[in-house]
């Protein structure tokens, strides 16, 4: 569906937890990331560096009169992508595409085993296009044995197109929590694949939009601490979380003194009723 331009960016770090929290450790290949934004006949590939400590999204951005495109992602606090693309009302087309693949390994830190199982959870999707180039998100996990593509979205307008022929579902959005028996000790790679198009013409405006968010974590939790894993530099693994308000903590320790005042209070009437 496009051309990629890949270009490495990072070293690698070790994680010793499950979520992404990580110290100097034995290396690994780098992320490799490529977005690319099309209005018309004019195209723009771009590929950028991010500070990691940041977690800012890396953003391609095009806008020539009634056409727009962006293509963007994230390493940090987790690896996502999303992608956009707008036309018309007059005649014209747009795509915006983003392409990132990461590596992670599990390592042995005081436990003897030679697989585990992981899991990868990842939600993602893309709306129903009206271009015959199709929409599609792609997750694709690669190891010494070769590829797999965990999930995929993928929708062509009726009777211009099949999913079936690119090897992908045809359906607008996917949901996985997935099991997969991995090695300890090997490097393997996630690989986020996302592609939008847009056509407007007629005085319609289309407008079209897709994403992807992966988190890979230990399916038995007695395996944190034994095991940890290995990311390409400046690549996170925490889902982003909402912070509570600041005065929420502090209500909660008052409604707790209350409770213990009153347990006390009963406690005493109690004893002095017998």
């Amino acid at each position: 569906m496009k051309t990629r331009l890949i270009i490495s960016v990072g070293a690698a770090v070790l994680c010793l937890c499950q979520t992404g929290a990580s110290e100097a450790g034995t290396l690994l290949s780098p992320y490799e990331l490529t977005t690319q934004v099309y209005n018309g006949n004019t195209k723009q590939s771009t590929n950028y560096t991010v500070d990691p400590s940041q977690g800012a999204p890396i953003t391609n951005s095009l806008t020539t009169g009634g056409l727009s495109a962006s293509a963007s992602a994230m390493i940090s606090p987790s690896p996502s992508e999303t992608v956009s693309a707008s036309s018309g009302p007059g005649d014209g087309s747009s795509s915006a595409s983003v392409d990132l693949q990461y590596f992670f390994e599990i390592v042995a830190l005081t436990g003897n085993a030679t697989q585990l199982s992981m899991e990868i959870t990842a939600s993602g999707g893309v709306t129903q296009t009206l271009v015959t180039t199709g929409n599609s998100a792609q997750l694709t996990l690669t190891g010494f044995s070769g590829s797999q593509l965990l999930a995929s979205a993928c929708t062509f307008p009726a009777g211009l197109g099949s999913c079936a022929a690119e090897g992908l579902a045809n359906q607008t959005s996917f949901s996985i929590n997935d099991s997969e028996l991995l090695t300890v000790g090997v490097e393997y790679s996630l690989d986020m694949d996302l592609f939008v198009a847009s056509y407007g013409g007629g005085g319609t405006k289309d407008s079209q939009s897709g994403y992807i968010d992966p988190i890979i974590s230990f399916a038995n939790s007695a395996d944190v601490g034994p095991y940890g894993l290995i990311f390409s530099a400046g690549v996170g693994n925490s889902p982003a979380t909402t912070p509570l308000p600041a005065g929420l903590p502090l209500f909660a320790t008052g409604l707790g003194v209350m409770s213990l005042l009153g347990w006390r209070r009963k406690r005493k009437n109690t004893t002095a009723a017998a």
